[in-house]
């Protein structure tokens, strides 16, 4: 990220709640699309998994930012009802970054074995992928 971050006032917190909270079932989402073809990557292209790659990589770095502002809200006197909410908010942040580590690297790992490297490998490439990858 090459700009420095904009840092809200809590008077956002119900906007940046609603922020982190897409991004973590947008992740998920994510998640779940290439868990469904992690035994069989090569029914992906490379396109779908460069972008799914793309956005781990962006995800994470959003994370720190993430903690950075909720940090500066808990700082703050909160009240009643903001102080549970960037409680909550840290964890949910916590669970993000999980999820966009092990999503970096299963997408990364499934990259060697899409429809576009599978086809583009001669039939004995292929046949020691196929005996180095467990269900290929």
């Amino acid at each position: 990220m090459s700009q420095q971050p904009q840092y809200h006032p809590i008077e956002n917190l119900w906007l940046i709640s609603q922020v982190i909270k897409g991004s973590v079932t947008q992740v998920k989402d994510l998640t779940k699309m290439l868990k469904e073809a992690e035994h069989q990557p090569y029914v992906l292209d490379d396109t779908i998994i460069n972008r799914a790659t793309k956005q781990y990589q962006e995800g994470l770095e959003f994370v720190p930012i993430y903690r950075e502002q909720l940090s500066r809200w808990q700082g703050l006197k909160l009240t009643d009802s903001q102080a549970p909410l960037v409680a909550e908010l840290q964890k949910e942040v916590e669970i993000m970054e999980v999820l966009y580590t092990d999503g970096l690297a299963m997408s990364k790992k499934m990259a060697e074995f899409t429809i576009d490297k599978v086809m583009g490998m001669s039939d004995i490439e292929l046949a020691l992928k196929s005996l180095s990858m467990k269900g290929f």
